[in-house]
């Protein structure tokens, strides 16, 4: 009767241990895409602000750059 009782706690300890592990890997699949999302919104956003810098003349830059 122990060994059943000892079989049954390790099933469900499998158990758990295997919803935690899939729950973590939700959870990073969920903030790879969110890094994802941030890289490319970043990108993005260098790509506007380096077009909108090559625009400005000399003295413009000197002013944006607080000189």
């Amino acid at each position: 009767m122990k060994d059943y009782v000892l079989i049954l706690a390790s099933v469900i300890v499998t158990i758990m241990l295997m919803g935690a592990t899939i729950e973590h890997s939700n959870a990073a699949q969920e903030m790879a895409s969110i890094e994802r999302i941030e890289l490319i919104t970043n990108a993005i956003t260098n790509d506007a602000v380096n077009d909108a810098l090559l625009g400005l003349n000399d003295e413009e830059l000197t002013e944006v750059m607080g000189l």
